[in-house]
């Protein structure tokens, strides 16, 4: 199983505190339940984005071809969705005066983050990953300028 943030991922989006206060459900301060629940939450949000990416145009895991980690925008969304999963598992309901619904503050984080994937999966977002049915990642080897008269070109050309 892939995971595609770590804790410090959640925390730099929704704070150190409100990320700890979220993952401590018996208000006990156990560090080592905090951590296991935060894990968890890393789990399971990065599971959401296979399932959700599993049958599209990129290989799961999901790896930048140029950097081999996590792509940006991946790691964000699952952060994203970790930090949503840690706010609803603590059973706290908002209600939104416009609307006169109960809502939790983070729908619109959880909304946008789905969307964003969604978007990556029809291929409306790219990421810079390996594409299903690419045994490995094509990357140019050399540019070579070729030229006649007065048409100049590009060439691509890949070392064989």
């Amino acid at each position: 199983m892939s995971t595609y943030c770590v804790r410090a991922d959640i925390e730099a989006l929704f704070g150190e505190d409100n990320v700890r206060a979220w993952a401590d459900l018996n208000g006990n301060q156990d560090v080592t339940e905090i951590a296991n629940r935060i894990t968890e939450a890393i789990a399971d949000a990065s599971d959401d984005v296979d399932e959700v990416m599993r049958g599209g145009p990129y290989s799961i895991p999901l790896v930048d071809i140029t950097t081999l980690t996590t792509p940006r925008g991946i790691k964000k969304i699952t952060a994203t969705l970790a930090g949503v999963w840690l706010y609803n598992k603590r059973g706290i309901e908002d209600f939104d005066q416009e609307e006169g619904t109960a809502k939790h503050k983070l729908a619109y984080n959880e909304d946008e983050a789905r969307s964003q994937l969604a978007e990556y999966r029809a291929s409306v977002r790219r990421l810079n990953a390996t594409r299903v049915g690419s045994m490995t990642p094509h990357a140019v080897d050399h540019y070579t300028e070729v030229g006649s008269d007065d048409n100049l070109t590009s060439e691509i050309r890949q070392a064989e």
